[in-house]
């Protein structure tokens, strides 16, 4: 069901079901340019673009603020196809600026999936023992997978330091394990460091599945 938002004095509200949208508009919360935005717009417009109007009351003057927040280039990512992400992506290959929506993440992680498997089918074809295409893949992939991955973040309002603080905690965790294997320590650190590692993980996939922001954030 389509759920929609508005905005009043500059601040988002909602989401209102599309099938009480007619109610908003009977009672003059909604009218023709009370801005508004769904999922699959690329920003704020005013509502008589998208939504069917009667006999309203006078609409008020516009506040700074809610025209602040309909200008160009702000709002949620818009949705993208499987190669409309993949043309996207590889065009920002390195920018980490701006929002990126869930479509046009997880379609490019499909590519970098389906294209690693046809890589290394390649490598097996060429040489038995050869990973070439596959690492010549993951090198010109990387980038453009941890842009994606920071925009996706930005999209929820979230810093892209979340994907730094990954690395870290992985990089550290991994020495420690590492360390404590060498010493013959107890498996506990191990387990500690595995749960930690785990857990971190776990939570950036939750950001990552996650709809972006209604409306403009401060990544925009």
């Amino acid at each position: 069901m389509t759920e929609w938002y508005y905005a009043v004095g500059g601040d988002s509200r909602g989401p209102v079901p599309e099938t009480e949208i007619a109610a908003f508009i009977r009672t003059g919360m909604i009218r023709p340019d009370t801005l508004v935005w769904r999922e699959g717009m690329t920003g704020w417009e005013p509502a008589r673009g998208h939504l069917a109007f009667g006999q309203t009351p006078p609409a008020p003057p516009r506040q700074p603020a809610v025209a602040y927040a309909a200008r160009t280039g702000t709002g949620p990512a818009p949705a993208l196809g499987f190669g409309e992400a993949i043309s996207q992506c590889l065009r920002r290959y390195a920018t980490f600026r701006g929002r990126a929506s869930r479509s046009e993440y997880w379609y490019f992680y499909l590519f970098i999936v389906l294209g690693s498997f046809a890589a290394g089918l390649l490598d097996k074809g060429l040489a038995h023992n050869s990973s070439a295409a596959y690492m010549l893949f993951a090198v010109a992939t990387f980038l453009p997978n941890v842009a994606v991955t920071v925009r996706r973040l930005h999209d929820t309002d979230r810093s892209g330091w979340w994907l730094g603080g990954w690395w870290l905690a992985a990089v550290i965790g991994g020495a420690a394990i590492g360390l404590s294997a060498v010493k013959g320590q107890s498996g506990a650190i191990v387990a500690v460091f595995a749960a930690a590692i785990l857990v971190y993980g776990l939570a950036l996939l939750v950001f990552m599945c996650q709809r972006g922001t209604p409306g403009p954030n401060r990544f925009d």
